[in-house]
């Protein structure tokens, strides 16, 4: 099985309605167990009542129908996929992904016509032509879906990726995917008894193509998408039978058809969205960029804002004016494709404080010790200790972020009785003051 890092293929069915507010909604939780002692994720889409909280909803009831599955986390799986071995074989006419589909016990509804959506689902993926993925009908089969609990029979892999029907005994879940991680094999199940589904997209019920296409698209590998009326969004909104440019790119990165260019990633690690900054403090500004034929393209990054180029490459520092800022990394690969990210921050005049916790000077050791906190955050602020002497004398140092106990600090000699201290945040101006006896 070959791993990728591109896509989280986690999800069959985490396939969520946008319907909530106190309305019934389609929600979905997923767990992991085993079988035949290897890992296998578990996916079940509930139809949760709209009167609570509707995850803890499908997770009550995946727990309540598979006892022995435990939730899925991210110490489970971490950040690579998986991609169909066949593609990259080097084996000439294997290039195919077979489906199977037994139609026995097919919801009434769908009037015999499910195989059909079926197979327009699995064209609608095949026919993206910048991707050699495809998806092919194995057969009719009898066999009920094996990894599916609810099939007679222990749970086993046969080999096969099967779809079929089956009355699942939790009221309220639509479907259930079983699949795993260690090699290529995927099963899937739809209620027969519950739910009316429809084949011809009228929106009466749940369009079954609009629901295969999708899981179609995890079989292949994709995860989900953030990107609004994309098939692989995790919401069912209705009938979406077409694919959005942002599925038709995901199938192609991990699929790419012989003879395509793939355009870079970029990516931005600081700043964060929505990070604000003091007109004195220079803004770090970190990221990467890579090309799968080209490699890294870190080092020829552009980085700008407002029209202007605020600096090249991987890392650098900059100091901005107040206002609001949309900061653009971008990196063009040798064919000429350019992609970009984009963050969203400001630079203003931070109010703050500054609160001195402890004063104290030893005369015996002449050792002066100074704690103080600002609301300016630690990688924003610089702090700077003032003090004045009984006699006069002054004495100014830079005060210390102590990381461990989320304050700043200062300890050294001083050379004379202090009568006052004085700590300011510099990027603000907000001070503290302290007197001693």
């Amino acid at each position: 099985m070959r791993l990728a890092t591109f896509f989280l293929t986690l999800a069959a069915l985490l396939f969520a309605s946008a319907s909530a507010g106190g309305k019934p909604h389609v929600v979905a939780a997923q767990g992991i167990t085993q079988v035949q002692g290897e890992a296998v994720v578990v996916e079940i889409l509930y139809l949760a009542d709209g009167d609570g909280d509707g995850k803890a909803q499908a997770h009550a009831a995946l727990h309540r129908l598979y006892p022995e599955v435990r939730d899925l986390t991210s110490a489970d799986f971490k950040t690579t996929g998986l991609l169909h071995d066949v593609f990259f074989d080097g084996i000439a006419g294997n290039d195919q992904v077979a489906v199977n589909y037994n139609s026995a016990g097919e919801a009434a509804s769908l009037a015999g016509q499910g195989f059909d959506r079926l197979l327009a689902g699995m064209n609608t993926w095949t026919d993206v032509p910048t991707s050699k993925f495809a998806f092919a009908f194995g057969t009719y089969t009898s066999r009920s879906p094996s990894l599916v609990k609810e099939s007679p029979g222990p749970q086993t892999f046969d080999g096969f990726n099967d779809i079929g029907w089956v009355d699942i005994r939790e009221t309220g879940v639509l479907g259930v995917t079983w699949y795993t991680t260690t090699r290529d094999e995927f099963d899937m199940a739809f209620d027969n008894k519950d739910f009316n589904w429809n084949a011809d997209g009228s929106g009466t019920g749940f369009d079954i193509q609009t629901v295969m296409l999708h899981e179609l698209g995890h079989a292949l590998g994709l995860d989900h998408s953030d990107v609004q009326g994309s098939v692989m969004e995790p919401y069912y909104e209705g009938t979406r039978r077409v694919l959005h440019q942002d599925d038709v790119d995901g199938v192609t990165y991990l699929y790419p058809a012989d003879g395509v260019d793939l355009p870079p990633s970029v990516t931005i690690t600081s700043p964060k969205n929505g990070d604000v900054f003091s007109p004195a403090s220079p803004i770090t500004f970190t990221g990467s960029a890579s090309d799968p034929e080209d490699g890294s393209l870190t080092t020829s990054m552009i980085w700008t804002a407002m029209g202007n180029v605020l600096g090249t490459g991987g890392s650098f520092s900059a100091s901005l004016p107040m206002g609001e800022y949309q900061a653009i990394a971008s990196a063009t690969d040798s064919a000429g494709h350019t992609a970009n990210a984009s963050v969203l921050f400001s630079v203003k005049q931070v109010s703050a404080t500054v609160t001195i916790l402890k004063g104290s000077y030893s005369a015996l050791k002449d050792v002066l010790t100074v704690e103080a906190v600002t609301s300016v955050a630690a990688n924003l602020a610089s702090l700077r200790l003032e003090v004045l002497g009984k006699q006069g004398q002054t004495f100014a140092a830079s005060m210390t972020w102590n990381a461990r106990r989320a304050l700043w600090e200062y300890k050294g000699p001083l050379g004379f009785s202090p009568a006052s201290i004085k700590v300011t945040e510099l990027s603000t101006g907000a001070s503290a003051s302290a007197s001693f006896p």
